[in-house]
């Protein structure tokens, strides 16, 4: 051992020097003989140090050595992408930080303006393992800022949390805590307009904090089928009482129910197909009008890949006050009611290059106009295309059209044109 053979050499070094210490008496004086003791004095303090240098090494060796299991199971996973807007419309849309529908005024003209806050973080964090699956957390930001006025969602954007959860995960099952997608509506289209996203124009489902849980059962031929189900929070609607934040949802007391089925069809043209079905059901309560008032929806997907290059995929969905949901209006307070919708959307999206995609889309959200209040939207049809190009790895131009048909309820009819124009660098 290293630390073995340097207290021998020390050991070595101090016997040859007491030994030389009397032969060097006999032919030096006094004075000589005094400095080979005081050399001799010397030589044995440095070798006691030394040996005490090795004893505390030695007692290094000796303590326990954490197990290979035993160091910190966490890992991380960063990732995004860094996006840069600027987009035009003809005519006033509902706000420049989600266009979503035209606006019914008389005076209405266009607008141009550019953002970031579209850029999204996304971190990753991989946990012990547990069984044969793993402890999984998930955090997922952007910068959003919907107010408009002075200089809001141009250059003081703020962080905000889109996603953050905490998944038990399994080979067959999971359960999740944590804001995250509705299981109602569960899909999103390919639009350049990220946080218009087709909502309010046959697009439903957003994010809420929820507690959910799911299982796959496996059949022959590698069919499979997803069981959903969660409890989720009343988003509901804020308002001020006598100085007090009142929320419809919160004074509710109970949460949002959602469940949704999804069966996996493989080998169908040329991948898996997806065939979903899903419902919501939740209650609002409403101080101003001593009522309280359901939420509910029911709705279907579907995924398709027609061929390598092509897929298809869009959702329908059919319910009431679902203004939680991004889909409609939410509720008539004049007249007590819920407002009835019917919405959906639909998506092809071709892909004959590898650096080259683009999106045909098309949604439309028709509410029921015997339960409206006057002015309010009675249907919106969106419609657009895009283009992406991969011009270097990890870059991606964009642009997109996009047309808003807004009619309202005894008042003017609306639309707008929308050009968009993005460069993206994920990472």
């Amino acid at each position: 051992m290293t630390h073995s053979r340097h207290a021998a050499l020390a050991v070595l070094l101090l016997g040859l020097a007491s030994a030389a210490a009397p032969a060097a008496a006999d032919s030096v004086d006094s004075g000589a003989e005094q400095a080979l003791e005081d050399e001799n004095a010397l030589l044995r303090r440095r070798v006691e140090a030394l040996e005490g240098r090795l004893g505390r090494l030695e007692d290094l060796e000796t303590l326990p050595v954490a197990a290979e299991g035993d160091a910190r199971p966490f890992e991380f996973r960063l990732s995004g992408f860094l996006k840069a807007d600027m987009y035009w419309n003809d005519s006033r849309v509902n706000g420049t930080s989600a266009p979503r529908f035209a606006l019914s005024i008389g005076d209405s003209d266009s607008q141009f303006t550019g953002t970031v806050q579209n850029s999204r973080f996304m971190l990753d964090l991989l946990g012990p393992h547990i069984g044969e699956g793993r402890l999984r957390g998930y955090l997922e930001m952007d910068f959003f800022n919907f107010r408009g006025e002075d200089d809001h969602n141009i250059l003081n954007n703020e962080p905000r949390i889109r996603q953050l959860w905490i998944a038990f995960d399994q080979p067959k099952w999971r359960i999740l805590m944590g804001e995250t997608w509705d299981l109602f509506a569960p899909l999103n289209t390919a639009t350049l307009n990220t946080n218009g996203n087709y909502w309010f124009g046959g697009n439903a489902g957003f994010r809420r904090p929820q507690l959910q849980g799911r299982y796959r059962f496996g059949f022959s031929g590698g069919h499979g089928l997803t069981v959903a189900a969660s409890i989720n929070a009343n988003v509901g609607v804020s308002r001020e009482e006598e100085g007090t934040i009142v929320n419809s949802g919160q004074d509710s007391g109970i949460p949002v129910f959602e469940a949704g089925v999804i069966y996996h069809i493989p080998g169908l043209f040329a991948g898996e197909a997806q065939l979903g079905v899903a419902g919501t059901w939740g209650r609002e309560q409403f101080d101003q009008i001593d009522k309280e008032l359901d939420q509910w929806g029911v709705g279907g997907h579907l995924v398709l890949p027609i061929t390598e290059w092509a897929t298809f995929k869009g959702e329908a969905q059919y319910g009431a006050n679902l203004d939680a949901y991004l889909a409609a209006p939410g509720v008539n307070l004049v007249q007590g009611k819920s407002i009835r919708s019917t919405s959906g959307w639909a998506q092809l999206t071709l892909q004959p290059l590898d650096a080259t995609a683009a999106n045909l889309i098309f949604g439309i959200a028709d509410d029921k106009d015997s339960d409206l209040p006057d002015d309010a939207r009675s249907r919106n049809i969106v419609w657009g295309v895009n283009l992406k190009q991969t011009l270097y790895e990890h870059f991606v131009m964009g642009v997109e059209f996009q047309r808003f048909d807004t009619r309202y309820k005894a008042a003017s009819n609306a639309d707008a044109n929308l050009i968009w124009f993005s460069g993206i660098m994920d990472f």
